[in-house]
């Protein structure tokens, strides 16, 4: 019994040849414009052409262009890297597809074809289409080099965030009414359904299926229900930042927007303190990754947020009303001034080890400073009003000294 990244097999990794097995997600392009494919083993061939048992995740990397969907069973012929533990692909068929995987690629497709138009591949549309459908028709995809440097290649990646603007706006167009959140649930699925069931999108939707419950209740069950029906997408290591951030989100955030609000005004400082939670949590994981972690994303990250999300609605307007001089306008804005916040971010310098440290020190202590601080405040305020009721006993009712309205604190 052998195992190697996630993938057990019954023989030795240099003896295998052929692997078959289930596309896990949609292929992407890795940065030296290689195919990446995430499949789920079912069968391994040896040299002696013997097939055999094997279960678990292998990443597939193939140098010409193929696009291949989730959920298609595949064939690949090839030989695992003794050094990386990844399929370097030599040739790849397609077995079988389902008529789910041929629905999602004549949708993408049309997608595609309609946001994309008949002018070429702008950058400015690619983005678009990469948050509408998760794919991008280019390896050379200037934007998310750049968001990688400046620590926010997050927010380009299919998450709750688009979920939830995209719930918010059904939210937003039907009222509020008794209905909303259910049309607001089928657009979500809908959504879900063209990008392909990524980790980080089952997680978002388990939690929006579950909207009206307690906020730690949610949690709970979006973990059980992800761990028993999507087994292997609950270590998926984006899955893992995904969650580590929501718990962040729900624990530490009120905490550090509290802190903030005697500074910034209170949406501000509810954006800025979700940033400054997500990135203290996340920096120890980007740091064991990649060596370093980025400080400009805490104020890139919610500005790239509101570019991001017209850049979607530029996308949606295209498929509804075609690709037009507007449509064309409201894309072409949002990946400049993107683009922009992107470039200024990544000038500053990452931070190692060392500067996570004083970083957290300073956050904490500037949390537990303006904590007591509020406790004295609250107490203060607390005597005053004891003060008025018990002049209110003794009948100063009628003293417009004592209303409420008239006490500055």
């Amino acid at each position: 019994m052998h195992v190697r990244n996630n993938l057990v097999m019954s023989l030795n990794c240099s003896d295998v040849k052929i692997v078959y097995g289930k596309v896990f997600s949609d292929s992407t392009y890795s940065s030296s414009g290689n195919t990446v494919t995430t499949v789920l083993i079912s069968n391994v061939e040896n040299i002696r052409k013997d097939i055999l048992s094997a279960s678990g995740l292998i990443t597939l990397v193939r140098k010409e262009d193929v696009t291949l969907t989730c959920g298609c069973m595949i064939k690949a012929e090839g030989f695992i890297s003794e050094d990386s533990g990844l399929f370097i692909c030599e040739n790849i068929s397609v077995i079988d597809k389902n008529w789910i995987n041929q629905l999602r690629e004549k949708i993408i497709f049309l997608i595609t074809k309609r946001v994309l138009g008949d002018s070429g591949k702008k950058d400015a549309r690619l983005l678009s289409l990469l948050l509408m459908t998760g794919r991008v028709e280019s390896s050379d995809f200037k934007i998310k080099e750049l968001a990688f440097q400046c620590g926010c290649l997050h927010i380009l990646a299919l998450s709750g965030m688009h979920l939830n603007f995209i719930s918010s706006f059904i939210r937003t167009v039907t009222g509020k009414k008794k209905y909303s959140f259910f049309f607001a649930l089928v657009f979500d699925f809908i959504f879900v359904f063209i990008a392909g069931p990524r980790p980080s999108l089952i997680r978002a939707f388990i939690l929006f299926c579950f909207f009206k419950l307690d906020k730690h209740l949610r949690l709970f069950l979006t973990v059980l229900i992800q761990t028993v029906l999507f087994p292997y997408s609950i270590s998926n290591l984006g899955n893992v930042y995904g969650y580590i951030s929501v718990v962040a989100l729900v624990v530490y955030a009120p905490y550090v927007s509290s802190a903030l609000c005697f500074f910034l005004p209170k949406k501000i400082s509810n954006i800025i303190g979700a940033s400054i939670t997500v990135l203290l949590v996340n920096a120890p994981i980007q740091i064991i990754v990649d060596g370093a972690w980025a400080i400009s994303s805490i104020l890139a990250a919610p500005i790239s947020v509101l570019f991001v999300v017209f850049s979607m609605i530029g996308g949606f307007l295209t498929l509804i009303f075609g690709l037009n001089l507007i449509t064309d306008k409201v894309m072409s804005v949002s990946y400049i001034l993107l683009e922009k916040t992107f470039s200024t971010a990544s000038v500053i310098p990452k931070m190692h080890v060392l500067g996570y440290i004083v970083f957290l020190v300073i956050s904490l202590l500037l949390i537990l400073v303006i904590k007591i601080y509020s406790k004295r405040v609250r107490k203060h305020a607390e005597h005053i009003l004891s003060n008025i009721h018990f002049l209110e006993k003794k009948g100063g009712q009628d003293d417009p000294l004592l209303d409420l309205k008239y006490v500055e604190f």
